[in-house]
C-alpha cells in the first residue's frame, strides 16, 4: 500500500485555502484520507466570520480524520454532519455562519479497511477510482456543472473567458458570475459545499466496493483537475497512471509549468492564473 499526498498554494503569498490529509490505523490496514478545496471569498464581501478560510479547513479536515477513523460504523455523511458541527461549534460567538460567504469548501473523502472501501463527494473536486483490472471511473459531482449551464449562466462564464486579455473586464464579469452562481448555492435547486450546516452531509455522493474491486483512489480538487479537465495533457487513465509512476509532486508540477506557459490565460481561459491545488493518491494493489 502507498499514501502520495501534496497541497500547493497557487499563490505563494497567500495561504493555501486546500487541506489534503490521511491517516492509517489497524497495522497499516486501513485509514481515512480528506481533501477540501476551500471557497474563495468574493473580493469585497464580508463573511461574517473572524476566521479565514484556511481555519475553516484545517479544523474541518482534521475532525473529519478523527471522526471517520474512531466511528468506522458510521456512514460518511454522519461523520461528515458532525465534523461540521463541531467546526461550527468552534467558531465562536462573533461569528455570523448564516452569512451566505461564511467560510467553506468542497470535499472528497475516502475511508478503507481489509474488507470495504467507502468515498463521499460533494461539489467540483474529483475522485477517480481505480478497478482491479486498471480501469479509471472518475465520481464527480456535476451540480454545479447543471447551475453553469443554466441559459443566463452560460453566457457570463464564456464571457469571463474571453476576457483573459483584459484583467480589469474580467474581473468585473467574474464578479457578475458570482454574484449569479451563488443564488444557487446550498439550495435545492442548485449545488452544495460544506459550510457550517450539517445538514448538508445528506446532499453528499457516497459508495462503497469490497476492498479487492478497487486497485487505486486518487482525491483531486480543481486545481489539480487542471491537467486533464483544463489543459487536457491526457485522460483520467493517463492522470491515475503519471501519479502511479512519478507521483502526485510530478502531477502538479507539469500542472504549474503549462500554467506559467501559459501566464497571460489566453491559450487556456481561466478566472485564476494558478489554483491550490492538491491530491491524495492511494495505491492499495500493484
Amino acid at each position: 500500500m502507498l499514501i502520495d499526498m501534496i497541497s500547493v498554494p497557487g499563490d505563494p503569498t497567500r495561504p493555501n485555502e486546500d487541506v489534503a490529509v490521511a491517516t492509517l490505523s489497524c497495522g497499516g490496514d486501513a485509514g481515512v484520507a480528506v481533501l477540501l478545496d476551500g471557497v474563495t471569498s468574493p473580493a469585497g464581501e464580508t463573511t461574517g466570520c473572524a476566521h479565514g478560510v484556511p481555519w475553516f479547513t484545517e479544523h474541518l479536515a482534521e475532525r473529519m480524520v478523527h471522526i471517520a477513523s474512531t466511528r468506522r460504523t458510521s456512514e460518511l455523511e454522519k461523520c461528515l454532519a458532525a465534523a461540521i458541527s463541531m467546526t461550527a461549534s468552534a467558531h465562536g460567538s462573533d461569528c455570523d455562519l448564516s452569512n451566505l460567504y461564511t467560510p467553506q469548501a468542497t470535499i472528497v473523502a475516502f475511508r478503507w479497511d481489509a474488507e470495504r472501501f467507502e468515498y463521499l463527494l460533494l461539489s467540483d473536486s474529483i475522485l477517480l477510482l481505480e478497478a482491479s483490472d486498471a480501469t479509471v471511473e472518475p465520481v464527480t459531482d456535476t451540480r454545479l456543472e447543471y447551475v453553469l449551464a443554466k441559459p443566463e449562466l452560460s453566457e457570463l462564464y464564456t464571457a469571463v473567458n474571453a476576457l483573459s486579455d483584459d484583467p480589469v473586464a474580467q474581473d468585473l464579469a467574474i464578479c457578475a458570475l458570482r454574484q449569479e452562481v451563488d443564488r444557487f448555492r446550498n439550495s435545492g435547486d442548485g449545488f452544495f459545499t460544506v459550510a457550517a450546516d450539517p445538514g448538508v452531509g445528506s446532499y453528499a455522493l457516497t459508495g462503497q466496493r469490497h476492498r479487492s474491486e478497487v486497485r487505486s483512489a486518487a482525491a483531486l480538487s480543481d486545481g489539480a483537475t487542471r491537467w486533464t479537465e483544463l489543459f487536457g495533457r491526457g485522460g483520467w487513465s493517463d492522470l491515475v497512471e503519471l501519479l502511479q509512476t512519478q507521483g502526485a509532486h510530478t502531477l502538479v508540477g507539469q500542472v504549474r509549468a503549462t500554467e506559467e506557459a501559459d501566464g497571460n490565460c489566453l491559450k487556456y481561459p481561466r478566472a485564476k492564473r494558478h489554483d491550490d491545488a492538491s491530491v491524495i493518491y492511494l495505491r492499495l494493489q500493484r
